[in-house]
């Protein structure tokens, strides 16, 4: 796929929305939900990652910084603290060894 550096952005939001609406209809229509393994992933590289405020004082942001370029993903800022729990806990665990694959 070929497109210009600075709308990668708009194509992940577009794929997001897309994937937003599919978990709504199957939700609304009382489908399991689908699950998605690791197996599936497509790791992106990324260079480093920051939080900022949001556009209001209940949004915090979420800043992940790539080859080049960032991406920005609003999170509910009631629960920042708690994702820097998981965060953190889930990074010892994986720096002792314990969480890596064999």
């Amino acid at each position: 796929m070929e497109m210009p550096l600075g709308q990668i952005g708009d194509l992940v939001s577009f794929f997001t929305s897309i994937a937003d609406f599919v978990v709504r209809q199957r939700q609304d229509e009382g489908e399991p939900q689908p699950q998605m393994s690791s197996g599936h992933w497509a790791p992106i590289p990324v260079v480093g990652v920051g939080l900022g405020t949001g556009r209001s004082p209940e949004e915090a942001i979420l800043l992940v910084r790539l080859a080049g370029f960032e991406l920005a993903f609003a999170l509910d800022g009631s629960k920042v603290a708690a994702l820097g729990d998981d965060f953190s806990r889930t990074a010892r665990t994986l720096s002792s060894g314990s969480g890596k694959p064999q």
